[in-house]
C-alpha cells in the first residue's frame, strides 16, 4: 500500500481536526448540564460550590472519554501494524471511521474498529462501579453522567453506517460478498449514513407531532443527533490506491459472507435503536440502575 507517512506529524500521528458540530455541542452541553442535569440530579444534594465545580469537571471527563476512544484506535493500529490515516477529524462520537484504510488482515481491521467502542464500554463499567460505591453525592452525580456518556459512545458506534466504527466491518465483508469494490461499498455505507439521518429526521417530526408533554425535548434531541451525522459524513471514504486481483477462490464463501453481513447489520441496527427517544418513557425496557435505600423504616 502507498505510504502516507509524509503527510503526518513528525511522531507518526495523524493531523487532528475537529468537526463543525463542536460549535453546537460545547455550548449546548454546558447549558444542558447547568440548566437540566445538575438541578435535577444534584438538587439539594450538592452545595452551591459543588454545583459550580461539577460542570468543568464533567466537561473535562467527557472530553477525556472521546480522547480515550480515539487513542484506543491509534494504539491498536500501532499494536497490529496498521497505518493510521494522515488526518483524523474528531467528533463527539469519536473519529470518522471511513478515514481508515482497509488492511490486508480482517482480524486487524476488526480489532482496530472495535477498540474505540470497547474502551468506552470499559470506562462506562468503571464509572458505574464508582457511582455504585456511593463515595459522595458530588462524585456520584459526576460518575453516573460520565458512565452514561461512555455507554452512549459504545452503542452509537454500533450503527452500521459511516461515520460509525462498525461500518468498517461491513466494508471488509461486503466487497467479496457482493462482487464489488471497497470504494463502491464505502460510498454505499456513506449513502446509508444520509439515509439514517433522513430517517431520524422523520422520527423527530413524528415525536413533535404527538404533542406529548416532552415532545419538544425528545424531538429537539433527535434533531441534534441528525445534525451530528452529516458533519461526519462530509469525510469521504478512504480511497484504496489499488484493487487487489482476485483469482476467484475467495468467492467460494460468498453466500456465507452475504448472510453474515446481513445478520450483523440487523443485530447492530437493533442494538442502536435502543437510543431512540420516545414520548412514552426514557428508560430502556428491562434495564435499570441499582439504587441504595434512602429511607429506613423502623421495625
Amino acid at each position: 500500500m502507498m505510504s502516507l507517512k509524509n503527510d503526518r506529524t513528525p511522531d507518526g500521528l495523524p493531523k487532528f481536526k475537529f468537526g463543525l458540530t463542536w460549535l453546537i455541542v460545547i455550548p449546548g452541553g454546558v447549558w444542558a448540564i447547568m440548566t437540566y442535569y445538575l438541578p435535577v440530579f444534584g438538587g439539594t444534594l450538592l452545595t452551591p460550590y459543588q454545583t459550580r465545580a461539577a460542570t468543568p469537571i464533567i466537561l473535562i471527563l467527557l472530553a477525556a472519554s472521546v480522547v480515550v476512544h480515539v487513542g484506543a484506535h491509534l494504539w491498536t493500529a500501532r499494536l497490529v501494524g496498521l497505518e493510521p490515516p494522515p488526518e483524523l477529524t474528531i467528533f463527539v462520537y469519536g473519529d470518522g471511521s471511513q478515514s481508515w484504510s482497509t488492511p490486508s488482515s480482517g482480524l486487524h481491521d476488526f480489532l482496530n474498529a472495535v477498540a474505540g467502542p470497547g474502551a468506552n464500554l470499559l470506562l462506562g463499567g468503571l464509572t458505574y462501579l464508582i457511582w455504585d460505591l456511593q463515595f459522595s453525592n458530588f462524585v456520584g452525580v459526576i460518575a453516573i453522567l460520565v458512565c452514561g456518556f461512555n455507554l452512549w459512545l459504545f452503542i452509537i458506534n454500533l450503527i452500521p453506517v459511516f461515520p460509525m466504527d462498525v461500518a468498517r466491518l461491513l466494508r471488509a465483508i461486503l466487497p467479496v460478498a457482493l462482487r464489488s469494490t471497497e470504494e463502491r461499498i464505502g460510498r454505499g455505507l456513506r449513502a446509508a449514513g444520509f439515509i439514517a439521518a433522513a430517517t431520524l429526521t422523520a422520527w423527530a417530526a413524528f415525536l413533535y407531532l404527538q404533542h406529548a408533554r416532552f415532545s419538544t425535548q425528545t424531538a429537539g434531541i433527535t434533531i441534534l443527533f441528525v445534525v451530528l451525522l452529516p458533519d461526519g459524513l462530509r469525510i469521504r471514504p478512504f480511497q484504496t490506491p489499488y484493487e487487489a486481483a482476485s483469482d476467484g477462490s475467495d468467492l467460494k464463501g460468498r453466500p456465507l459472507r452475504i448472510i453474515s453481513a446481513g445478520l450483523l447489520a440487523l443485530l447492530l441496527t437493533a442494538a442502536a435503536t435502543t437510543l431512540l427517544l420516545t414520548n412514552n418513557g426514557l428508560a430502556a425496557p428491562g434495564v435499570a440502575l441499582s439504587i441504595q435505600q434512602l429511607v429506613q423504616l423502623p421495625d
